[in-house]
């Protein structure tokens, strides 16, 4: 299909052409009819005004007659020039009106104070108007009979200045035709852009219902090919990132769903299944923790964050993994935790942060080793959490390297752990320094938060106690 702008184009043309086709015959069948009728007029008088002329002639006609006529049609001023005198428009250089006068069979000119030259002459022709050619163009022509001196008057004026006088009344009618079509110019040229755009619009209603089909960009005007093809291929991708979506979701149920059932397995063993049903309850929580986690990741918008003691979140973390530091005969050491920093970041994703800090700290020491912990507040103002470790440290390439959670295919890759530091430092903006430890030499990650006020922190927890208060049951109401 050609493009919007060729439409527009067109159309203007075409607009264009058609209003000035439309004013210039308006303005030429107004002007044409004003102009005859103009100049037929001043025939006429010109010829009735030497016609009473020679009746007010005391004798009988000769040439003595027209003589003492056309000289008091010169005194009258109705001679040579007609009220629209032309420069243009003359003849023999101020010329612009010819009169004969026909005298007992005898043919007189009187401008040139002579018969009538039989080769270069008017044509008598009956009383009343008429068109032929003289002097070298077109005439036109009056011709009326005086009963008293037996006498014909020819009046004309040159086609020249008829022509000269259409073209002034077109140029005024042309203004009146520009009030009328300027409008209609206007009007038309808006339902011109409308539909030309019309198919943006088909376009926007499709984008905006995902059950439209986008049309393929083979029938779409030009300016809308890549918009069409790059609409075609972001919907691909987000149904097949939906798919993803879903398939992940569906493997994390199904994770959550066996780790349910081991722990139902474990308890229906009796005292014998304790420990394995504690091995599936930390699983469980586990994968609950990473599904809550992706959930948040995967959408769209800024969540609703609160603010965190961020010393409380790191303690209850580090308490979380000192079964598992047991188990690694690992040393997991909690020092230097400044109290009273608060940040705002959501729940989940703290949690999820700090949990796979310590995790992979944990799982990559070797045995008989340590792992510090410490929360201290900045010179800049930032709440800095240092994790350090014993193990092989992590060079800048793979901490580049680590998955984008965000994105569904990300879950399925290695470095899981290393992808959430990433993925929630990236979302939340949480400063992350990566180092190798001085005291282990292992890695050393260090955690920049941005500390939110004191006071605000106790107003808000001030209001959530009243809440609570105020809502909480009296003692004569059951407690569900």
């Amino acid at each position: 299909m050609k493009s919007i702008r060729a439409t527009i184009l067109t159309g203007f043309t075409l607009l264009v052409l058609l209003t000035n086709g439309l004013g210039l015959l308006g303005s030429y069948l107004v002007a044409k009819e004003e102009q005859q009728a103009l100049v037929d007029a001043s025939l006429a008088q010109r010829a009735r005004v030497m016609l009473r002329l020679m009746e007010e002639y005391p004798s009988v006609g000769d040439k003595n007659l027209v003589d003492w006529a056309v000289a008091a049609l010169v005194r009258l001023g109705m001679d040579q020039e007609p009220d629209w005198a032309l420069s243009d428009a003359t003849m023999e250089g101020n010329q612009t009106m010819w009169v004969q006068v026909w005298i007992n069979g005898r043919c007189y000119a009187p401008f040139d104070d002579a018969l009538c030259d039989p080769d270069n002459s008017l044509t008598l022709y009956d009383s009343g108007f008429g068109t032929q050619a003289f002097a070298g163009e077109t005439w036109r022509t009056f011709s009326v009979y005086s009963v008293h001196q037996n006498a014909w008057v020819q009046t004309a004026f040159p086609k020249s200045i008829a022509s000269d006088l259409l073209a002034q009344r077109m140029r005024e009618a042309w203004g009146m035709q520009m009030l009328i079509l300027t409008p209609l110019t206007l009007l038309f040229s808006a339902l011109i852009v409308a539909m030309a755009l019309r198919p943006l619009r088909d376009l926007a209603g499709k984008v905006s219902d995902d059950k439209e089909t986008l049309p393929s960009p083979e029938s779409v005007n030009s300016e809308l090919k890549p918009i069409v093809t790059e609409l075609r291929a972001l919907r691909q991708r987000a149904v097949e990132m939906r798919q993803q979506q879903t398939r992940l979701g569906n493997l994390m149920a199904q994770r959550c769903q066996a780790q349910v059932d081991g722990v139902t397995m474990a308890i229906s063993e009796g005292p014998m299944g304790q420990r394995r049903a504690r091995f599936h309850l930390e699983k469980l929580e586990r994968q609950l923790l990473q599904a809550r986690l992706w959930l948040l990741l995967s959408r769209p918008g800024e969540p609703e964050a609160h603010q965190l003691d961020l010393y409380r979140k790191a303690s209850l973390s580090v308490a979380r993994h000192y079964g598992l530091a047991r188990r690694r005969g690992s040393r997991l050491v909690l020092r230097g935790m400044d109290r009273g920093l608060l940040v705002r970041i959501p729940e989940v994703a703290a949690r999820a942060l700090l949990d796979a800090l310590i995790d992979n700290a944990l799982r990559f020491s070797p045995p008989d080793s340590e792992v510090l912990v410490s929360l201290r507040r900045g010179s800049d103002g930032r709440a800095w959490l240092t994790v350090s470790d014993s193990g092989p440290g992590l060079t800048p390439q793979q901490w580049a390297q680590a998955p984008d959670l965000s994105q569904a295919e990300a879950w399925y890759r290695t470095g899981l752990g290393l992808g959430i530091v990433s993925t929630v430092a990236n979302r939340f903006g949480v400063q992350v320094e990566l180092g190798r430890s001085e005291l282990y030499g292992g890695a050393k990650f260090r955690l920049g938060f941005v500390v939110e006020p004191q006071a605000q922190y106790e107003s808000t927890a001030t209001q959530a106690e009243a809440e609570a208060f105020a809502t909480a049951p009296s003692q004569s109401e059951p407690v569900i």
